[in-house]
């Protein structure tokens, strides 16, 4: 009993002082946000869980994306304090704020689906529980990002994606509205779905205001810069590449404007994808630099893997094929451990190809084919394609009948995937493989016919390089 008192004693003394010392740091005032985490602690020392919480969700949002880890351990404590309380509309804004925070650094940080779906649901019920249908958008819309590409489920986030701007749509919020498209943008890059997506990206830009910093609370990075990233992205990967660049030249002065490094970095991704199918190595350099350089100041895991495979394939196009391996293996392994599983096909393709112009054919067929197994089970038709075309380029080496009948089957299904998605952009490469295939066969005429196609083709994409690769296969 007397321990039980002394407890009691002190214990209320230490809270009263605690709080004294939070009410001292409050008056005196100056740059709270950075306080934040000081006076989150002491109130919730001090026995306040209602302080506590509101002070840990402003020190989550002032840490940001700058120290991601930092703010999901903020974000985490908000939810744990205020799930206790009693429910009402304070409790309950702050509870989904919570849910939304901690899945916005989710995909960032590759934090287990498992996990994620806990707190979408929890979140969830707590938002159709206050009649929110703001906040059911947003959830929907990050939740799908993180099962994206945390655990490459490519169908389930155009799913999401497509739920969460029919709901933000039933709302006048047009900065949720803009941050639901660009969701839904990427997720179309992913899924392959070229003509729709494109689409939705030409009908946003006209509907929205050219403001970078609308909409960026539900998503972190700018939704308008996101939504001319996707656009460009998938006019490259329609072929149509004169489009695309133009659009990135726009998005990309945006985002150094406004010091968007994160989407900068997403950019990237679509430059080297042109610089992949004109065989650029010169300004995949330059693209390498700026991918790695943005992966380091976004400081979290899905933006360092963006850089570490563009650092690859800079390097495979520039003939390095010990740094491309290096690179790339560090890649898919980065992407494998829920740092972008979206990628781990592209990743794996392109070692493959590292590979194979070092001359390890069966490291290169092994990555090729596991990377359009994986390409397969997550429905990512682009990375597919892209898996095929190596491993068809691997087989059509080793010459044998086997490998070339293989070949044959290989690229009959990437060219029914690119007919699918609409992804020109892979043409080329299927009509450059079909001649060396019809070449070994003694089909010279049919070997041309396939040059000839790819040729007009490269002239269209405006692609040099590989029209030099053909003059000099043909002499």
């Amino acid at each position: 009993m007397g321990q039980r008192m002394l407890e009691q004693i002190f214990g209320g003394r230490r809270h009263r002082l605690h709080a004294q010392v939070a009410r001292v740091l409050e008056a005196a005032g100056g740059d709270l946000d950075q306080q934040a985490a000081l006076l989150a602690h002491h109130w919730e020392n001090a026995g306040d869980p209602w302080q506590a919480a509101q002070w840990h969700k402003r020190a989550a949002e002032w840490a940001g994306l700058r120290n991601a880890a930092e703010g999901m351990r903020h974000w985490q404590r908000v939810s744990s304090l205020v799930r206790p309380l009693p429910h009402n509309k304070e409790t309950l804004d702050l509870g989904i704020s919570a849910c939304q925070g901690m899945l916005t650094l989710f995909w960032r940080l590759g934090t287990p689906t498992d996990e994620a779906s806990r707190v979408f649901e929890e979140g969830r019920q707590l938002a159709e529980e206050n009649q929110d249908v703001e906040a059911l958008a947003a959830l929907h819309g990050t939740y799908g990002c993180v099962i994206g590409l945390v655990d490459g489920l490519t169908d389930e986030y155009l799913q999401y994606a497509r739920r969460a701007t029919e709901l933000a749509d039933q709302t006048d919020n047009i900065g949720l509205q803009l941050a639901e498209r660009a969701f839904l943008g990427y997720a179309s890059v992913f899924a392959g779905e070229m003509d729709q997506g494109i689409a939705t990206c030409v009908d946003t830009c006209k509907r929205f205001p050219e403001d970078p910093a609308l909409g960026a609370e539900y998503t972190g990075y700018s939704p308008y810069l996101g939504v001319l990233n996707a656009h460009a992205w998938m006019l490259v990967r329609s072929g149509r590449f004169a489009e695309g660049a133009a659009v990135l030249a726009r998005g990309e002065k945006l985002a150094r404007e406004c010091e968007d490094y994160e989407v900068l970095t997403w950019m990237q991704l679509a430059n080297i994808d042109m610089d992949i199918v004109r065989a650029d190595a010169a300004s995949a350099c330059e693209h390498a630099e700026t991918a790695v350089k943005g992966g380091d100041r976004s400081a979290t895991p899905q933006s360092v893997q963006v850089g570490q495979m563009v650092l690859g394939v800079m390097h495979r196009l520039n003939g390095n094929w010990d740094e491309a391996i290096e690179a790339l293996e560090t890649a898919l392994h980065q992407a494998k451990t829920g740092a972008n599983r979206e990628f781990e096909a592209w990743s794996g393709a392109e070692l493959a190809l590292a590979f194979f112009a070092r001359g390890n054919l069966d490291l290169a067929e092994d990555a090729a084919q596991t990377a359009m197994d994986v390409a397969r089970v997550q429905n990512a038709r682009c990375d597919e394609v892209r898996s095929r075309l190596a491993l068809a380029r691997i087989q059509i080496r080793r010459g044998d009948e086997a490998a070339l009948q293989s070949a044959k089957n290989v690229l009959a299904r990437a060219q029914a995937l690119i007919d699918e998605t609409g992804t020109a952009a892979y043409q080329p490469d299927v009509h450059e493989c079909r001649a060396r295939l019809a070449s070994l066969l003694g089909n010279e005429a049919e070997a041309q016919r396939e040059i000839e196609c790819a040729r007009r083709l490269y002239v269209e994409m405006d692609a040099p390089s590989r029209l030099e690769g053909l003059d000099a296969e043909d002499r």
